[in-house]
């Protein structure tokens, strides 16, 4: 269930909760949604709630956003030609640093074309390829990738997101968290 502080905020900002069966895959979730809110014409965007972009300029149509990990992990790897998403897959279980990887944030502008991909493929991944086939996909890559999808990226994605208060100023360098604050004592009474 939704606490009311969020179901206000949620509601303020015109955001509409659609449930889906937990059992679905992604694309079988994603079908359900674009149902569920009749959405047939314009473009969507799709972000998955475990990556944050923090600063990052909402993308033109047909985007999707990439970037290089080191973290090992089973992503979906990704191939760029001339700023264009060219290949789009699951195939290594381990992926080198240098490659490029898909984020967690697409825009598409064919809805029917985004159906029928997610209607005729195996994995999200394979509908982002049958989409890329038939669509001219843009790669962006954001200026800063937060993820907390994975145990091996969560720690790192964490220690450069920090959530001090308004008196507070924290700072983290080499692995060292640094808290400061201009109103005496106020560091010491949180202690």
């Amino acid at each position: 269930d939704v606490p009311d502080a969020d179901r206000e905020w949620l509601e303020d900002n015109q955001v509409e909760v659609v449930r889906v069966d937990p059992h679905l895959d992604l694309c079988g979730s994603l079908l359900r949604v674009l149902d569920a809110l009749a959405l047939r014409h314009g473009s969507v965007a799709v972000h998955h709630g475990d990556s944050l972009f923090p600063g990052a300029a909402f993308p033109d149509i047909d985007t999707y956003f990439i970037d290089r990990t080191r973290h090992a992990y089973r992503w979906a790897h990704c191939e760029v030609e001339n700023g264009r998403i060219s290949n789009v897959s699951n195939e290594s279980q381990s992926i080198a640093q240098s490659d490029t990887v898909l984020t967690g944030f697409f825009v598409f502008s064919d809805l029917r074309e985004l159906a029928l991909s997610l209607a005729v493929s195996e994995g999200f991944a394979a509908a982002l390829q049958h989409y890329a086939q038939r669509t001219v996909v843009k790669a962006a890559t954001p200026a800063t990738w937060l993820d907390f999808g994975h145990a091996n990226s969560f720690y790192t994605s964490r220690a450069s997101f920090t959530t001090q208060r308004a008196f507070n100023d924290l700072q983290i360098k080499s692995g060292v968290v640094w808290k400061s604050s201009k109103r005496a004592g106020r560091v010491d009474a949180e202690a």
